[in-house]
């Protein structure tokens, strides 16, 4: 087998790291989001988003853009979902409530 097939032990350590990161990327995006979606979809949102991220040179801040895109992307999509269902986006409920 060739040492292209085998991750050495730091690339392996690297890629824990990183799969950690994500988990806790995906957990605190979901509970930014109040917990409204299923995990799972959370997960699919920041995975794409980081997928397009890959090949960026600079990492240092990525975490905080796919946190931020992936709020923005699942922010939109419950306000539509929300719009398409007749009631206002629960943030705008809470808004409305504590303004009446």
């Amino acid at each position: 087998m060739s040492m292209e097939l085998h991750q050495t032990g730091v690339e392996a350590n690297q890629q824990d790291a990183m799969n950690e990161a994500d988990d806790l990327l995906v957990e605190k995006v979901w509970h930014d989001l109040d917990e409204q979606l299923p995990r799972e979809q959370v997960g699919r949102v920041v995975a794409e988003i980081a997928h397009g991220y890959q090949n960026a040179k600079v990492k240092t801040f990525l975490p905080i853009l796919i946190h931020r895109e992936a709020l923005e992307q699942l922010q939109r999509w419950l306000e539509t979902r929300s719009l398409v269902d007749g009631r206002l986006p629960d943030n705008q409920q809470r808004h409305a409530v504590n303004h009446s």
